[in-house]
């Protein structure tokens, strides 16, 4: 099977966190047309934490087909981009909503062992259409299609490379 190796294309866009929120008014926030009962604050939990808001940088790579999960977390890493937690995800799908509409996100930061009978590891993925803006939990370990885009974050005060 062949596999990517080095950043395609990348996109870069801006957000601002709010950690005091909790995850059901990030979801509600992004208005998602639907989204599995997994996604709740049991499988990803965090602290709120009020009154801290951040800059984030935020960016969109594409690797091309058939990239491995394994090979994106390395080729984001040689560039010192950390993987997204959910309220970033979330955050992101809320203030950039027509990103998930032109190709899909995967977010492999913001991940759970299991939500089924497997004990397979499963990965935040947004996605959309023209009918509308959906939020899943897609197979951690299966290889991304080349439609797919990875998020990376920095905080605002990284420079850029």
């Amino acid at each position: 099977m062949e596999t990517a190796v080095g950043v395609l294309s990348s996109r870069r866009v801006d957000i601002e966190v709010d950690y005091g929120k909790t995850l059901k008014r990030l979801l509600r926030e992004a208005k998602f047309n639907s989204r599995p009962a997994a996604i709740n604050s049991k499988n990803f939990s965090f602290q709120v934490q009020p009154g801290r808001k951040e800059k984030v940088f935020i960016k969109l790579f594409s690797f091309g087909p058939r990239t491995l999960t394994e090979i994106a977390f390395q080729e984001m890493a040689k560039k010192r981009w950390r993987q997204l937690d959910i309220r970033e995800a979330l955050t992101l799908a809320a203030q950039h909503p027509d990103l998930q509409i032109e190709r899909p996100i995967v977010v492999l930061g913001a991940n759970i062992v299991s939500y089924s009978r497997s004990e397979r590891r499963y990965a935040l993925y947004l996605d959309g259409s023209a009918v509308g803006r959906y939020v899943c939990l897609a197979d951690w370990g299966q290889s991304w299609n080349e439609l797919c885009q990875f998020a990376g974050a920095r905080k605002r005060s990284t420079k850029f490379k």
